[in-house]
């Protein structure tokens, strides 16, 4: 019987190999961060178009069900309504109709703004806010526009809202991957 005897043999990668090896996962791993990066900022504009969304919706609803007007804005840190650079969307009764949260005016909802920019365009001179009257309509009508406080990473997205009350989102219609309202593209100031 013959024997075989095995000898060492010099398993594994050159110093070539390796590095070519490195180079792929490198490639790989910046690939998958930069699209990362895109889906969480889209995700991030989404959330907060809902949020809106939201909140419009349940300022009409309360208008209807409590009887009485309901307001719904751009928050700033002092609790008067803005038309951008707020830190939150508020619901809330004014009962004094002086757009701001005062001492005693109840806060229904607030859905806090991060990572986006939000900016409220409504209907008349200057008005930075949304009021529902009881039968469901609204007293402003205009749309709240949501985008990325870096604009060079994505485009917006808005949320409309009309006299009648109606509540829509912005959609990409014509599948160009920009969103659009009423045939015009969702645009995001450039700073």
């Amino acid at each position: 019987m013959k024997r075989t005897c095995f000898t060492a043999l010099n398993v594994g990668f050159t110093l070539l190999e390796l590095l070519f090896c490195l180079a792929i996962i490198s490639i790989l791993v910046s690939l998958s961060f930069s699209s990362n990066t895109a889906v969480v900022v889209e995700q991030k504009i989404l959330s907060q178009t809902y949020a809106i969304r939201d909140a419009l919706q349940l300022a009409r609803n309360l208008a209807i069900t409590q009887g009485e007007m309901v307001t719904a804005c751009v928050i700033d840190i002092n609790g008067h309504c803005v038309s951008e650079n707020g830190d939150a969307i508020d619901v809330f009764i004014d009962i004094n109709d002086n757009h701001q949260i005062d001492n005693g005016e109840i806060v229904v909802s607030e859905a806090v703004i991060t990572g986006t920019t939000v900016v409220l365009s409504a209907s008349g001179r200057n008005k930075s806010y949304v009021r529902f009257k009881p039968v469901g309509s609204a007293m402003e009508s205009g749309n709240f526009l949501v985008c990325n406080d870096n604009p060079a990473l994505g485009t917006g997205r808005k949320v409309v809202f009309y006299y009648s009350g109606r509540i829509y989102l912005s959609s990409d219609t014509n599948g160009d991957g920009y969103h659009n309202v009423n045939g015009n593209e969702v645009e995001c100031p450039v700073s």
